[in-house]
């Protein structure tokens, strides 16, 4: 099983309305989590990277330790920098997950954010070649990889 739950009211409607739009709706529970199997993932973070892509070109950045994103957070408000938040669960994993703007990305490195790597560890390409990053510790996928890969999971 995995979930999501967008913090921003008006993202969480909109993830929302697009699980209804594909008859996905009774996935989103009383306390706005959206809990589904992992053969409807990917269904289920299409519609969420196009409520996101309504932000602002974006990355994601995220902490499994509650202190660490805390942190993170009063960072970002206190200089005053963009950020959308997301709480993501899979089995017994939890993370607090920062959407971000590449727009601020210099920014964050002040606050150990994000990770040095700035290409994508599968196909190569540079950040600001794609329009989707996500980075981690120690390695980095564009979209573009994300979508060959669940698109190769669909088909296996």
């Amino acid at each position: 099983m995995r979930s999501l739950r967008f913090n921003n009211p008006a993202m969480q409607s909109q993830l929302a309305l697009g699980l209804e739009q594909l008859a996905l709706g009774s996935l989103v529970k009383s306390d706005g989590w959206v809990i589904c199997e992992d053969s409807q993932w990917s269904e289920v973070n299409a519609i969420a990277h196009a409520v996101r892509n309504g932000c602002f070109k974006w990355y994601f950045s995220w902490f499994k330790d509650a202190e660490l994103a805390e942190q993170f957070k009063s960072y970002l408000k206190a200089n005053g920098l963009r950020f959308e938040l997301e709480e993501h669960r899979d089995a017994d994993d939890y993370r607090l997950v920062f959407l971000l703007p590449w727009e601020d990305r210099e920014k964050h490195k002040c606050a150990g954010q994000p990770p040095s790597t700035d290409t994508c560890s599968f196909c190569g390409k540079k950040w600001f070649e794609v329009e989707h990053f996500t980075t981690s510790a120690s390695a980095a996928i564009c979209g573009e990889c994300v979508s060959d890969i669940h698109q190769a999971m669909r088909t296996e």
